[in-house]
């Protein structure tokens, strides 16, 4: 197993922040994350769909699937980054994969494995964010969900499986939807427990990645695209 903190560079004071903070018994890795204002328009242009541009001349999300900000297009491609490292370095078991702004709460590395390995067989995906922002959920047992729709990807487990299917995925590209509504529209079992203690915390207010994420996000209509 690996640990991976999708971290853009000149924040490296939250990888500093983040490393240090959480004792966990493996080494950090970190993926630099791509900055989706340093896309030129050509760049640009060649990965977004039609859907994708519109949503970025319009600036403002009415449903949560829209792209507000081109930060939103370097959070896409970041995790992309991150799924093809994982099947790069042929990791054989599963990678635990966290941005680099959130914050992780009376939960030790031990527990965090205990609820991997009771997961069920067919699992792809277990999310380590807070329940409150699932949609459509399945209650398996106890207190584990199998989730359909989701906000945020702020940290989560994914074995190496879900990572090819994920890239070999035909409607990866082009970029129409937010990073969480595609995964929502890929076939994955994604799971959750509703006592998660992991959330997402902006330690100076806004994500860096994306600037608006938080600003309307009581306002959205799942609605999701449909592929």
């Amino acid at each position: 197993m690996k640990i991976f903190v999708i971290n853009l560079d000149y924040r490296k004071d939250r990888f500093h922040k983040f490393t240090t903070n959480y004792n966990f018994p493996i080494e950090f890795y970190k993926i630099e994350a791509i900055d989706g204002y340093n896309l030129n328009d050509k760049y640009l242009n060649s990965v977004l769909g039609e859907v994708g541009k519109q949503s970025l001349k319009n600036k403002r999300r009415k449903y949560h699937y829209e792209l507000p900000t081109v930060g939103a297009v370097g959070c896409y491609l970041s995790h992309v980054k991150t799924w093809k490292t994982i099947i790069y370095n042929n990791i054989n078991d599963y990678s635990l994969i966290f941005e680099d702004d959130v914050h992780v709460c009376d939960i030790k590395f031990n527990d965090i494995l205990e609820r991997i390995n009771n997961l069920p067989e067919d699992w792809d995906i277990y999310l380590l964010s807070n329940p409150k922002h699932f949609y459509d959920k399945e209650l398996i047992y106890n207190d584990l969900y199998k989730v359909n729709r989701f906000f945020y990807l702020s940290s989560y487990v994914i074995n190496t499986k879900a990572c090819k299917k994920i890239i070999d995925y035909e409607h990866l590209f082009p970029i129409n939807q937010q990073i969480d509504t595609f995964l929502s529209n890929v076939n994955l079992n994604i799971y959750v427990n509703s006592n998660q203690s992991y959330y997402k915390q902006h330690d100076d207010g806004k994500s860096n990645v994306q600037i608006d994420y938080l600003e309307n996000l009581d306002e959205l209509s799942y609605d999701p695209l449909r592929n």
